[in-house]
This record gives structure tokens, sequence and C-alpha cells, in this order.
């Protein structure tokens, strides 16, 4: 603007000079009017030009801080901690042995976003499918739920998925103040690939926890050209499928408590121990049901000794919970 407005002025001084030479010092006088107005209304529309430029950039600005203060502004981020976080923790397979992060082939991730904590700022529901080869590319899943504090991603919760119709995760969003989950229910037959329908679970977030405030059947699912439909509103021919599985549905069959001890954790530790031939067992708890964050498992706590890779003896306690004669979690206790 500078070198512009200087070149103008310049033009206009010796305009005017050159009038006074020629002695018409009347029409001087009226250039040197005349470019005086030319030079303000130039000035004028500097201003405006500046003016407009200055308010977009704060316009920029106020909505780039809003978005780095929000947790929609860290969404590749989000996927990324997931992501990380399977590869970290990952399950067993059907038969037991421990995953690497070589048998997962693919992820599968969903966002939502809404005031679930009712703190005034949204939280993002994390829904992730993750997929395992060499078991027949078997999807499993979760939902992550996090906030952000003081520009900080926070984990508040995870949920986990069942196995495929025994309460896998279909979908997961955060709906207004509330977290939806659908989850599959299993046919009369009652195997792990043989969808029903879909159940619908409310969730509210109560005292730092999901707290389950309801849920509806939306209806059967249809297997048709190798995808499963769903039928909404479509009454289903089994009872079971009307209403959410039961506790005895998605735990399975209470696991057979012996003098041995139980046999699905026996065949757990085989398939984890450094050593699993030098296992000896002291002590069982009982065998009993818990719930974790409203999951219900099959729980029993076992003292044992077992070789190190170093080949030293190491005497442990751990927690083991249980579904349909599996372990599914366990942790030091």
């Amino acid at each position: 603007v500078g070198p512009i407005r200087f070149e103008k002025r310049l033009s206009v001084v010796l305009s005017c000079e050159r009038l006074n030479k020629g002695g018409q010092k009347a029409r001087a006088n009226s250039w040197r009017i005349a470019s005086s107005s030319c030079y303000i209304e130039q000035d004028m529309k500097t201003i405006a030009n500046l003016f407009i430029f200055l308010v977009i950039l704060s316009v920029s600005c106020v909505a780039s801080l809003a978005q780095s203060s929000s947790i929609r502004g860290v969404s590749s981020q989000l996927s990324e901690t997931v992501n990380a976080y399977i590869l970290d923790n990952l399950d067993k397979d059907e038969d037991g042995l421990e995953l690497t992060k070589e048998d997962v082939t693919s992820f599968n991730t969903e966002l939502s976003f809404g005031d679930l904590t009712g703190d005034g700022k949204e939280e993002a529901a994390v829904f992730t499918t993750y997929f395992v080869g060499g078991t027949g590319a078997s999807g499993r899943n979760r939902v992550f739920v996090y906030t952000l504090e003081n520009s900080d991603v926070k984990l508040l919760t995870i949920l986990e998925g069942g196995d495929r119709a025994f309460g896998g995760i279909r979908n997961a969003k955060i709906v207004g103040t509330q977290l939806h989950i659908e989850t599959f229910t299993p046919t009369p037959d009652e195997c792990a690939a043989c969808y029903g329908g879909v159940y619908l679970t409310k969730y509210i977030w109560r005292n730092t926890k999901l707290r389950k405030a309801g849920g509806s059947y939306l209806g059967n699912l249809i297997l048709k050209n190798d995808q499963w439909i769903l039928k909404r509103g479509v009454a289903s021919k089994s009872a079971r499928s009307q209403r959410p599985p039961s506790e005895g549905e998605i735990m399975g069959p209470k696991p057979r408590q012996t003098s041995a001890g139980v046999l699905a954790v026996i065949q757990y530790l085989r398939g984890v121990l450094d050593d699993p031939y030098s296992m000896k067992l002291v002590s069982w708890s009982r065998l009993s049901k818990v719930n974790i964050d409203s999951e219900p498992y099959w729980y029993v706590r076992l003292r044992f000794r077992a070789k190190n890779k170093f080949g030293a003896y190491v005497l442990s306690t751990y927690d083991f919970f249980m579904r349909h004669n599996k372990v599914v979690r366990a942790s030091a206790a």
C-alpha cells in the first residue's frame, strides 16, 4: 500500500508544479484540490480494505481457536490413539493363544460427538472394529469415550463388544446426552455366527460412569446377498430375540470347577506362560458371577507358581474373567 500511495502523491505534486510554472495558478489550485480529494478517497479505500482484511483474519483466528479447543479438532489423533491401544492390548484368539500386531489386518473406525457428560463441552465416541486374520478375518469391536481436558485427550471409559451374535456391537454413537449402542442378538440356534436381531441400549453419564437408561428391540436381521439387512419393527419368531440378551446368554454356562480347578483357566495359562509345564496350582477362589461396568462375567482367582523366562519359579495371583467357557480378561490381583 505504501509505495502505491507515494507514487500517486508524487505524480500529483509534479503535475501541480508544472501548472505553476506555466502561470496557471488557478488551474493548479483546482488540480491540487482535486488531487487531495483523490488521495483522501484512496486512503479511505485502503483503510476499508484493511478493515475487511482484519475482520476476516479475526474470524479465522477465532474459528481456528475454537476448533483447537474442541475435541473435533483432534479426530485423527483419537483414531491413532485407539488403534495403538488395541495393538498394545490384544485379546486371545479362539484357541486361547496370544494375538500379535501382525495378526491384525485392518481397522474400521467411526466417530460421533455430543455433550455426553453435560459439562457444556463435546465428548467423542470412537467405535472401532479391528479384523484378525487367520481365523476367518473375524471382527472384534470396542467403544472408547474421550473428552478434552486442558487441551489433552482423556479416556473416560471403554465398552467391550461381545462375541459376534452374543452382544457384538453393530453401531455406536452419541445422541443428545446419551450414548446409543446397537448390539446383535442370537437366533434360537445360539451359534455365535447366527444373527437374530439388533437391540438398542441407551446409556447416560452419571457419577463418572455410564449407566443404562433403557433400550428397545430394533428388528430382525435377514441375510440377503451375503449381507445382513435389518428389518425394523419386524416381530421376532423367538421371544429371546425380542429382548436384550440375558446374562446367561452373554456369559454362557457356568464353567465347571473341580478339585483340579477351572479347565478354561488352565487352558488359558498353558497358552500364555513361559513354561506351562512348570505350573503348580496353589489355591483357587470360589467361582462366582461379577459385574464390571455393568457387564457380567464368570470370575475366579488363582494363586500359582510357574517358571519365568529365566527358569526361576515365581508366585503369582491373578483374577480371571470368563464367558462361554473362555477367559476373556485376566489381570494381576
